[in-house]
């Protein structure tokens, strides 16, 4: 199989955003690039697709022009006869066109399974919720992130059907930029069983971008016909360098086996418990349940204990951020009620309570989106300068304090960068770091693996076993199924529903 080669730069009003060499895309087989997020996947991918803006960034490609490698055929063809799911669906989603017209553009083939793969991936809905939609212009808010996502997974599947359809020895570029972000394990392994169903039939180029390393135990261990055919990559920084190196599957699947024998080997027992949250929310005008299993019986409330680490799942959109959220009084809703060392905190109660006794004091909590916790005017000192401690800590200390979540050759010139400027997966370290540092008996985290690289989510796994270990009660919300269940008891697993 022929191997793609680029030299990549990208610059922006004459500042450097992105320098590559030698990035490899292996043509006919199914490549994965892992990488924290930030670190410049999607933009390398998008100047390869031949839809970088040529305005807006100075782009090379190969020490050619950008807007010249435009319009090379080979260009061309790759935006003609590809696809390309993005990260975010509403940049490629027409807000004044209905999503049912979007489906049936003339590239994208026939849509004889149409309806097929529609109803597959809504497979846990009604069907007239899911045609209802298709009636509709998409909006900021309306179909949810994860529906958008679902529509344009199906319109990569049918243009690739339309390939498999023809006679062509061209052989088409399909990428997938973070697909699954928004979908459970169940849906994300459907459409990756889907996809390599279709691969089989007649190979074409994929790379496929993702910060979900449990997909691998997925990829490897349900396909083994398609191990010659799986390349997996991951994209590292080295000071200020983008290097692309081949990534061993193996050390993680040997990491998340180690895990799991280190769970079943343990022998601790809880504390007391530090909270109590009932098993029935109204919010928003729903009803939402706690359960102990997703079948929705029996409904129990949440328990977290010192030295615990509890594991709440739902698939996306199910409200699982709005509890940790309605726990931290955030959020306000019509009907909920919890215990934290015996005092009650209902809908009824004053968000002064939360501030004098709760906030920064009793728990903690990193955000899903580390922009919505953190200055992005600050720099890292100010923002880890500021937390509530007794003592105020020196340089010397913070460095080795952002060691425990970053690489251990990290430069203290990070110290006066201004959040603004760090990489989505760096400025997540500084959301954990921060929450970390407080030291509460209660920790929240909302997705804390949420764009780290595979070395990161090591020490930050490490970390968190540590503070259990120290006593401290820990919930854990998150999609990283396999990695959170390699460490979380079964009976410290809880499911979301609603009603």
């Amino acid at each position: 199989m022929d191997e793609y080669k680029f030299n990549i730069s990208i610059y922006k009003a004459d500042l450097p955003i992105l320098s590559i060499e030698n990035f490899r895309l292996v043509q006919g087989k199914i490549n994965f690039l892992l990488g924290e997020s930030g670190i410049g996947k999607t933009m390398i991918s998008k100047s390869v697709f031949g839809i970088l803006d040529p305005d807006k960034f100075q782009t090379k490609i190969n020490n050619a022009d950008y807007k010249t490698y435009l319009l090379e055929k080979d260009t061309i063809d790759l935006r003609q006869n590809g696809f390309f799911v993005f990260q975010e669906p509403s940049t490629h989603l027409n807000p004044l066109l209905k999503i049912g017209t979007q489906l049936k553009e003339g590239n994208l083939g026939t849509g004889k399974n149409e309806h097929a793969l529609l109803k597959q991936l809504w497979k846990n809905s009604d069907e007239k919720h899911y045609l209802s939609l298709l009636k509709i212009y998409p909006k900021p808010y309306r179909p949810s992130g994860g529906e958008k996502q679902r529509f344009l997974l199906v319109m990569a599947l049918k243009k690739i059907d339309r390939y498999l359809d023809i006679k062509t020895k061209t052989i088409p570029l399909f990428i997938f930029d973070e697909p699954t972000g928004s979908l459970d394990d169940e849906l994300r392994n459907w459409f990756l069983e889907v996809l390599f169903e279709k691969f089989n039939q007649k190979p074409f180029t994929i790379l496929f971008i993702t910060h979900d390393y449990s997909i691998i135990s997925e990829v490897v261990n349900k396909n083994p016909k398609l191990h010659n055919f799986i390349i997996f990559n991951e994209l590292v920084r080295y000071q200020d360098e983008i290097k692309q190196q081949v990534f061993d599957e193996q050390n993680y699947l040997n990491w998340i086996s180690k895990s799991k024998h280190s769970l079943s080997s343990q022998q601790q027992k809880p504390g007391k418990c530090l909270l109590t949250l009932n098993s029935e929310i109204n919010v928003f005008d729903k009803n939402i349940t706690i359960c102990k299993n997703d079948y929705g019986n029996p409904k129990i409330p949440l328990k977290i204990h010192q030295g615990e680490i509890v594991y709440l799942k739902a698939p996306s959109g199910m409200g699982k951020t709005t509890v940790a959220k309605i726990i931290m009084g955030l959020i306000h809703a019509n009907r909920f009620e919890f215990s934290f060392n015996s005092h009650k905190y209902n809908h009824t109660t004053s968000k002064k309570k939360w501030k004098r006794n709760l906030w920064g004091k009793l728990i903690s909590m990193t955000f899903q989106h580390a922009d919505e916790a953190l200055n992005v005017n600050s720099t890292v000192r100010q923002t880890l300068m500021n937390i509530p401690r007794k003592k105020r800590p020196k340089s010397t200390e913070l460095m080795q304090k952002l060691k425990l979540v970053f690489d251990s050759e990290i430069d203290p010139s990070i110290l006066k960068k201004r959040i603004r400027q760090l990489s989505g997966g760096q400025k997540q370290r500084i959301n954990l770091l921060r929450a970390l540092l407080l030291e509460t008996p209660l920790l929240i985290l909302d997705e804390p693996l949420n764009g780290l690289d595979f070395n990161s989510i090591q020490k930050i796994i490490n970390l968190i076993i540590e503070r259990r270990n120290t006593g401290t009660g820990i919930l854990i919300i998150s999609h990283n199924e396999e990695i959170i269940e390699s460490i979380v008891e079964k009976d410290s697993i809880y499911y979301l529903l609603q009603c």
